[in-house]
């Protein structure tokens, strides 16, 4: 973007009347929205917002930023969009979203097969922030901070975003701390659970992963743990170091030293492939084509 991120921020609260209600659409915390709010009243010396018990309103000076707000995200989208034509006429490529739950390494195996229509493009490796409380945001940046991004997908939350093109998948399995007495077996049952904390996904956003805990919930004298948000490394140290089973998934295999993936049995898969834009280009929908005959 072209202009400064308060400014979206304001443009956000105004329209949506509160700042929790911005915060949600932005993916961010309602501190870090009056934050930013904040700062850009500081900095403009002009006092944007009048905040009373009964919600929140432009004033008169915030509603003329709040009107040129507006008129500079049309003209920032219609830069980039113009300068992005010329630099795709110059060279072609699609950029992929990467971290360490989410390596694109299938894809790639893809890649390499596809015909001698992509021989003119190269890919684009971008790192990304995978950490719980960025993730959403990252997804909602697919389509302008990469092309897609590469990984497991049965989140309601996420499908609302974007859309999901299945290449592959993969089981629903224990990741178990190598200190653990499951570590050395080959498989494990639901009844194996017994006596033991799972921790897992929290519940209502993902089916697949809704039907196991049904299933473990059907056991005698298991306890299962929700994790309030979504996957990250640090989830899986914290696993680690203390010795916690946690429900995985098998493209994670090795993603940490000292954990091992023991299969359940019973527990289903959970589908892996391209998180793309709900507005793909049409070179994205070309390669979407040709991935379908590949797979």
């Amino acid at each position: 973007m072209l202009y400064n991120s308060q400014l979206e921020s304001l443009v956000c609260v105004a329209d949506c009347g509160s700042f929790s209600k911005a915060a949600d659409k932005l993916y961010i915390s309602s501190t870090a929205v009056m934050k930013q709010i904040n700062s850009l009243e500081k900095d403009l010396n002009l006092v944007l917002f009048n905040r009373s018990n009964h919600g929140i309103e432009l004033t008169a000076a915030g509603e003329v930023i709040y009107k040129h707000a507006k008129f500079l995200f049309d003209y920032s989208a219609h830069a980039i969009d113009e300068a992005k034509a010329i630099s795709n006429a110059a060279h072609k490529s699609f950029r992929i979203g990467t971290s360490m739950l989410f390596p694109g390494t299938k894809f790639m195996e893809l890649w390499y097969t596809l015909g001698e229509s992509f021989k003119s493009f190269s890919l684009q490796l971008i790192p990304f922030d995978d950490s719980h409380e960025n993730l959403m945001s990252e997804i909602n940046a697919i389509g302008e901070k990469f092309d897609f991004i590469v990984g497991p997908c049965d989140s309601k939350s996420q499908l609302k975003v974007v859309n999901f093109l299945p290449i592959a998948t993969y089981p629903v399995c224990l990741a178990v701390p190598i200190n653990h007495r499951f570590a050395k077996r080959k498989e494990l049952t639901m009844k194996d659970l017994s006596g033991e904390d799972v921790y897992m996904c929290f519940k209502d956003d993902s089916p697949a992963i809704d039907k196991v805990r049904k299933k473990l919930l059907a056991q005698e004298n298991v306890t299962l743990v929700d994790i309030p948000h979504f996957y990250d490394m640090n989830l899986f140290n914290d696993c680690a170091q203390d010795n916690h089973l946690l429900l995985s998934l098998g493209c994670w295999e090795h993603l940490h030293p000292a954990l091992v993936n023991v299969p359940l049995k019973g527990a289903g898969k959970i589908e892996y492939g391209i998180l793309y834009s709900k507005e793909p280009t049409e070179e994205m929908l070309m390669l979407l084509d040709e991935l379908k005959k590949s797979i």
